[in-house]
């Protein structure tokens, strides 16, 4: 149904955000993924991606001209009666505003679509409203905090929105054509993920945090007094429930419902009396947003489904679903939107090009420098560096699933070692440097396994819980991996043997990851539900303690100990730092700025401290997409 695009609007400028590199690119780009010159500093371009997307566009065109041939053919038929073929489906740009533009939705009439928009600029999004034909865009509001998840009220007369701070967030309404807002709700610290208006008009659906840190859930608020009712009790220490959206009938909220943010499925929450939780999809895939069409039968989500982002439909009572069109490699489609009389829908399209960098100290210069170390067209993420700091593993969807490779220090020498066809993340080295320890997502469900650096061996599992097992790291002496799990109904970290067995539980007041301690001794832990790093004593009763307190949970694979303190991705106003803590001066060094570096697991520190690997986003962008005819 969706045809891939990368049309923009006339005179307008490609999406870039921070870092654009430069055309010129080694021989052998789309292969290449080691980037080795002294001279360059900058990455090579994206002409493959583009390509692509390109292509894509080529192939749309020839099938529907395929398509419309082969309809006049039976219709210039006298022997048959052939019925008016539907209208081709047509997408087209509606926005092509430089930075991201993110959270559509069609206003009641469907001439009109709000969303948000960082406007090219990394401080803060605001709310925009633009109108199907025009060039312009209406903004409606100026803060220098962050404005997100827009939604009309059933006359389009006013938009509700959530604002949010370093410290507090709260939903707040304006007038769709400008004017005096107006805080419906204060949440404090807790952190919101989405906002959608009843039909009545009366109430607003927000998804809040339970606590600080804690899980998502889904709240009703009254447009006109301060109650407040809960809808939905997600687990405590799960991600929670996020993208609530109320149904056209407004007789139910569908939502999305996950174990972890890549861990998701569609639910539908019944609203009155005989309220119920329906779970419509079972294979807890990642999902970038959700709409009712407009007979409240069935619902259009975005996902990540296997290798391929793209739009799916499914029935509100569950059952098959649907593909309505995937994205091309290196793009997403995220936050669908369908219009009231279901003929038009909207979308965000976002490309991004993910890489891995190195920081190293050359002779004779003062202080650190960067260049690209595995660059490609594809994501690149999720750094280790060997024990004898020669070659770096990392996780990649060069090959079109997210598989783990293993390189050079400098990139060169890539090799692919697993082809599993899942979801592969955060590959650990062994001691020895044998063997690595990864986790693997498929089939609804995340292990732990591991891998010979020599490559050509099958992956072994050495987890099976039917929980989440993730984020494996080794103990110092190679006997046993500890790894984070939810089957204590919490994430805790775990140990189990490196062969496999019996995995026995660490921590008791949560864990999301751990590294220890170089002598094995103590066990350094990020928990889910505060800041910080905490300290474990593994032969000792003695309680944990906290020795650095600003690392956010969201960051909680940004960091790596040293004998005499901390590596991590510090987040400052203006941009990113690799930064060092002291144990003895208790003091902060900020050692180099960063360019936008993403919150998933993205720095690696080799153990003589001679190098660093990071992850960048080098280049990041997002559209909103119109199709009419949508059927």
């Amino acid at each position: 149904l969706l045809a891939p695009v990368t049309v923009r609007e006339p005179g307008a400028a490609p999406d870039q955000r921070r870092r654009q590199p430069p055309n010129e690119a080694p021989a052998s780009a789309s292969t290449v993924t080691g980037y080795q010159s002294a001279d360059r500093e900058r990455a090579p371009g994206r002409s493959g991606l583009t390509k692509r997307l390109l292509l894509g566009g080529v192939l749309a065109v020839i099938v529907l001209l395929g398509s419309y041939a082969a309809y006049s053919r039976l219709a210039t038929s006298p022997e048959v009666d052939v019925p008016s073929p539907p209208p081709t489906p047509v997408t087209t740009p509606f926005t092509s505003l430089p930075g991201l533009e993110v959270d559509p939705k069609f206003s009641p009439d469907g001439l009109k679509i709000a969303f948000a928009s960082d406007n090219n600029d990394l401080r803060n999004f605001d709310i925009y409203i633009k109108q199907e034909g025009s060039d312009q865009a209406l903004r409606l509001t100026e803060n220098p905090a962050d404005e997100r998840y827009p939604t009309w009220s059933p006359d389009g007369l006013h938009l509700a929105f959530i604002r949010t701070e370093k410290n507090a967030s709260g939903v707040f309404t304006i007038p769709s054509l400008g004017g005096q807002e107006r805080k419906i709700a204060d949440f404090g610290g807790r952190q919101t993920r989405g906002l959608t208006w009843s039909p009545d008009g009366r109430r607003l659906a927000a998804s809040v945090q339970w606590e600080s840190f804690g899980a998502y859930s889904i709240l009703l608020l009254s447009v006109d007094s301060a109650s407040v009712a809960s809808v939905t009790t997600p687990p405590r220490h799960n991600f929670g429930d996020i993208n609530p959206v109320f149904s056209p009938d407004g007789r139910s909220i569908a939502f999305a419902r996950g174990v972890s943010e890549d861990v998701q499925d569609v639910f539908v929450q019944d609203l009155g009396t005989a309220s119920q939780t329906r779970r419509l999809t079972l294979d807890g895939a990642a999902i970038a947003g959700l709409d009712w069409t407009p007979d409240s039968r069935s619902i259009v989500f975005a996902s990540l489904r296997g290798h391929v982002s793209g739009l799916w439909r499914v029935d509100a009572t569950g059952g098959e679903l649907v593909s309505l069109g995937s994205a091309v490699p290196g793009a997403t489609y995220e936050s669908p939107s369908v219009s009231k009389d279901g003929g038009r829908l909207t979308y965000v399209h976002r490309t991004s090009n993910v890489n891995i960098w190195r920081l190293f100290k050359p002779r004779g210069f003062p202080g650190l420098r960067a260049r690209p170390a595995v660059f490609s067209t594809a994501w690149d993420s999720h750094p280790d560096i060997s024990p004898d700091g020669r070659r770096l593993a990392f996780a990649s969807a060069q090959s079109g699933y997210r598989e783990i490779w293993i390189a050079d220090s400098d990139g060169a020498n890539a090799a692919q070692l697993t082809s599993i066809q899942g979801v592969a993340r955060v590959p650990k080295w062994s001691p020895d440097g044998s063997q690595l320890a990864f986790q693997l997502h498929r089939d609804g469900q995340a292990d732990v396994y591991l891998v010979d650096t020599g490559g050509g061996a099958v992956p072994l599992r050495v987890t099976s819980s039917p929980s989440e097992d993730t984020v494996p790291v080794w103990a110092p002496d190679g006997d046993s991996i500890y790894f984070s799990s939810n089957r204590s109904g919490r994430w805790e970290i775990w140990r189990i043997p490196s062969t496999g067995g019996e995995a026995e539980q660490v921590t008791r007041d949560g864990g999301r990851f751990c590294m220890p301690s170089k002598d094995g001794s103590s066990l350094y832990v990020v928990r889910t539900d505060t800041m910080g790093i905490w300290m474990y004593a593994l032969e000792s009763e003695r309680e944990p303690r906290r020795v650095y307190a600003d690392l956010d949970p969201r960051d909680w694979g940004n960091w790596s100990i040293a004998p005499s303190g901390i590596y991590f991705i510090q987040r400052l106003a203006h941009a990113p730092a690799l930064s060092f803590y002291g144990f003895r001066s208790g003091k902060i060094t900020r050692l180099q700025t960063l360019d936008e570096v993403p919150s998933h697991p993205a720095l690696a520190v080799a153990r003589d401290l001679s190098w660093f690997a990071y992850t960048q986003i080098d280049d990041e962008g997002s559209d909103i997409m119109l199709l009419t005819n949508f059927q």
